[in-house]
């Protein structure tokens, strides 16, 4: 006799009707939810792409969350969850059985946790617990993926240099120092700036001019850590509903 399923952590209700896996998700009264930026993979894989985190929730209180739901469905290798800006309420889920993360994929997405419906896709590549589960070439596949992500630092510098020439009468020349412009006096006092940058890679100083709250410089260890950052954020960002948007340029050297 198969034994009945673990119940759900606490805060899962089940899925809204209408979202179905593959498909953008939709948008219902009380659930906003943001679309991938990406269209979604459909190369099944042992490895699961979850976002429309609630990133409120502690990100260990989340992972335990994400392992007690996973596994139901098979065993789960590995939750990958970072608190970093670009990672957060975001999610990799790593099963040792690709039909498992199928029947999850399917079953789950959509899925309320702690006030948000869960978006699920396969990921575009295979975690590295993965390929160590399969006795692969692990060497090979960091070395691959390293390869694309300089490939796509590439693209990210490109983008930029594209971007700059569309906003301004002269192209902006990259730099691994960041020029902040119209910070709100809220923001500089309660250090959500600092925290905000020293969340990417890379950070290496922070500095503000005596005199004038509103601007400072923001330098990393490389221009294409600096690229990435103004790439995620944008050229104006919005901190909060509330603050007027910071503007972000490189530098000038």
């Amino acid at each position: 006799m198969v034994p009945p399923p673990m119940p759900p952590p606490p805060g899962l209700v089940p899925p809204i009707p209408g979202m179905m896996p593959g498909q953008p998700p939709v948008a219902l009264p009380g659930y906003p939810v943001k679309p991938p930026r990406e269209p979604p993979c459909k190369e099944p894989n042992k490895t699961l792409y979850v976002n429309n985190l609630n990133e409120k929730i502690k990100l260990e209180d989340m992972k335990k969350a994400l392992v007690t739901l996973f596994q139901n469905y098979g065993k789960v290798l590995e939750v990958y969850a970072r608190g970093s800006l670009q990672m957060r309420g975001q999610a990799f889920v790593a099963f040792d059985d690709k039909e498992a993360a199928t029947k999850a994929l399917k079953e789950v997405h959509g899925f309320v946790l702690f006030g948000k419906p869960i978006l699920i896709q396969y990921a575009r590549n295979r975690s590295d617990v993965v390929i160590k589960d399969e006795g692969g070439n692990l060497e090979k596949h960091i070395q691959t993926r390293k390869e694309e992500k300089e490939k796509r630092d590439k693209e990210l510098e490109e983008k930029a240099k594209k971007q700059a020439e569309v906003e301004g009468n002269e192209p902006e020349i990259p730099n691994n120092i960041l020029f902040l412009e119209n910070i709100p006096t809220e923001a500089q006092e309660d250090g959500s700036v600092d925290k905000a940058f020293g969340e990417f890679d890379g950070l290496k100083e922070i500095r503000k001019v005596p005199g004038k709250p509103s601007i400072a410089f923001v330098e990393y260890e490389t221009e294409l850590q600096a690229i990435a950052v103004k790439s995620t954020l944008g050229t104006l960002w919005q901190l909060k509903e509330d603050y007027d948007p910071v503007r972000i340029t490189f530098a000038k050297k």
